[in-house]
């Protein structure tokens, strides 16, 4: 079947079936998806670490691994990349608080100040 020009006008006015347009409408948004993902996982990869402490001269270390991370900081909020922490008060270094952080969340730990009567080598207020 051959076309001829008393058929060319027919054929300017056709339009592509539906299905057609709905298959192009559905690849860009497929597109457009997985273009969003893998531009967003790479954006952000790091969690937050808030220290909540009851004084504000506590002085927190971040270790990861054994290796300190963030030594001696008096600030509360921290910018980690995901994995398992410890956070240790400098004036009780045994005492660890072990805390995962993850991509894009907020972790919270919570120190509790040490009494100048729970310091070994804080004075007893007595006078000899």
């Amino acid at each position: 079947m051959t076309l001829t020009d008393a058929d060319e006008p027919q054929r300017r006015g056709m339009r592509p079936p539906l299905s057609m347009i709905a298959k192009v409408v559905a690849t860009v948004v497929l597109g457009v998806t997985i273009l969003g993902l893998v531009f967003d996982r790479g954006r952000d990869p790091t969690g937050t670490l808030l220290v909540q402490a009851d004084g504000n001269d506590v002085r927190v270390s971040i270790l990861q691994n054994g290796k300190a991370v963030i030594r001696s900081s008096d600030k509360r909020s921290f910018t980690l990349l995901p994995g398992d922490y410890e956070v240790v008060a400098d004036d009780a270094p045994r005492e660890r608080l072990a805390v995962h952080v993850r991509r894009r969340a907020r972790s919270v730990v919570t120190i509790k100040a040490r009494l100048p009567a729970d310091r070994p080598d804080a004075p007893t207020g007595r006078q000899p």
